[in-house]
């Protein structure tokens, strides 16, 4: 249900941008000469992708709080486990979607090789899980994410990533 609210809402954000770019030329004052250029600075991949990245962690802080009532059962973590990857996935693919700077291409593709990388690890643990609930492989897992989530913390607040670093820190869903 969220997720129609969420979609309403960034319909409308895109339609009223929509309407102010192109809906400008139209009240430009007539005489063009007096008319002056306003150009916005272009925001940097650490500001873009620390939208993206807030993005995210409102969507599993979402997620918590809806599973947050039920009983802590094998079916509750896995779901969990299942919803925060699929998050994950939808942030990685919006962050490939970003132009890298070339000052600093390396460094992003390696953050976001890392973040791919683990990734595609739990998209496996949760199709495992939803087969057979296994609570060591579970925890074997989450241990693990912490570890590259600590690098993925060091990466992007390298790159100017506030948001990311966040995102990759546990006490943010506290």
């Amino acid at each position: 249900m969220w997720k129609t609210g969420l979609l309403a809402a960034a319909v409308g954000v895109a339609t009223l941008a929509a309407t102010i770019v192109i809906g400008r030329p139209l009240v430009e004052p007539e005489d063009t000469e007096e008319a002056t250029v306003v150009t916005t600075p272009t925001r940097s991949w650490g500001e873009q992708a620390s939208d993206r990245c807030r993005d995210a962690l409102a969507s599993v802080r979402a997620e918590l709080a809806a599973v947050g009532g039920q009983a802590n059962t094998a079916e509750r973590a896995v779901r969990l486990f299942d919803s925060t990857t699929e998050i994950e996935g939808r942030l990685l693919r919006r962050l490939r979607g970003l132009p890298s700077p070339a000052g600093e291409r390396i460094e992003v593709d390696e953050a976001l090789d890392l973040l791919e990388s683990q990734y595609r690890r739990d998209a496996a643990t949760a199709a495992r899980l939803r087969k057979r609930y296994d609570f060591a492989l579970l925890n074997r897992e989450v241990l693990g994410y912490e570890k590259t989530a600590t690098q993925l913390r060091t990466s992007f607040g390298e790159l100017g990533a506030q948001g990311c670093v966040a995102y990759f820190d546990p006490r943010s869903y506290r």
